[in-house]
C-alpha cells in the first residue's frame, strides 16, 4: 500500500524524506526502539485485550471488512502484525506526524504522515471500527500527569483541555456505530474529559481495561453508540 506524504493526500513520501527519516529514527537505545516498534502482543497486553480476537469478532458481527487505525503508530509494527494476520478482513491504517523507513516497503498498511489535527481530512465520519493509541492521548499537546492538579479548578482544566476534547470528538466521529477507541489516560482525566465528549456524542460508553502505575494511568475503551 502507498505511503502518504505530510499534508499531501495520495502522494508518496519523497525519496529525500525517506532518507532523512531513515537517519532520524535509528534508535540509540533499546528502550527507544521498543517505543517505536512495539509489537502487537505488547499492545494487547497493555490493553488487557487481544486485538486479533476483537478484530475477528467485529468482522463476524458486521460481516464487513474491519477498518483499524493505529493512531501515532511510529514504525507501525503492531498494526502491520494485525493486518498481516487478518489480511482478508482488515483495512489497516497507520497515522503519525513523522515518517519511518519501515513504511516504505509495507504492503499491508496504508500509512499517513500528518499532524494529528488533520485526522478528519483522511477519514470520513463513521468509517473505522477500531482506533488504538497506547500513549498518544497522554502525550497529545503535552497533557501529562503534572496537569492533574488542574482538576481542582474546573474552569482552568476546561480551558487547558479544550484542544483534547475537540480531538477526542474528532476521533469518536470517525468510529462506526459500536466502534471502539482504545487508549490510555491519567485516571483523574478520564471522567472530566469524556463527560465533555459525551455532550457531542451522548451515546458513548467507557470503562477501564487495566490500571497501571499505582493507579495513576489507566488503559480504557470508549465505545461509540450503536445508534449513531
Amino acid at each position: 500500500m502507498p505511503t502518504f506524504g505530510k499534508g499531501r493526500s495520495e502522494r508518496p513520501v519523497r525519496r529525500s524524506a525517506r532518507k532523512k527519516s531513515r537517519r532520524a529514527v535509528l534508535p540509540t537505545q533499546p528502550n527507544s526502539y521498543m517505543l517505536t516498534h512495539t509489537p502487537l502482543s505488547t499492545i494487547s497486553r497493555q490493553f488487557n485485550l487481544d486485538l486479533n480476537t476483537f478484530t475477528q469478532a467485529r468482522y463476524r458481527a458486521t460481516r464487513a471488512r474491519v477498518g483499524v487505525l493505529d493512531l501515532f503508530c511510529a514504525a507501525g509494527t503492531a498494526i502491520t502484525e494485525l493486518a498481516t494476520q487478518n489480511e482478508s478482513i482488515v483495512d489497516a491504517f497507520g497515522f503519525s506526524r513523522d515518517p519511518y523507513p519501515e513504511w516504505v516497503e509495507n504492503k499491508h498498511v496504508r500509512f499517513i504522515q500528518e499532524e494529528a489535527e488533520s485526522l478528519n481530512r483522511y477519514f470520513k465520519k463513521r468509517s473505522l471500527d477500531l482506533i488504538f493509541s497506547w500513549s498518544g492521548l497522554i502525550n497529545y499537546d503535552g497533557l501529562g500527569l503534572e496537569d492533574q492538579n488542574l482538576i481542582r479548578s474546573p474552569t482552568i482544566f476546561k480551558k487547558r483541555t479544550q484542544k483534547h476534547v475537540h480531538f477526542l470528538n474528532t476521533i469518536m466521529s470517525r468510529l462506526k456505530p459500536g466502534g471502539v477507541l482504545l487508549t490510555s489516560l491519567p485516571l483523574l482525566f478520564v471522567d472530566p474529559l469524556l463527560n465533555e465528549v459525551k455532550k457531542e456524542h451522548p451515546g458513548i460508553e467507557w470503562g477501564v481495561l487495566r490500571t497501571l502505575r499505582s493507579g495513576t494511568i489507566v488503559a480504557l475503551f470508549v465505545r461509540q453508540s450503536s445508534q449513531v
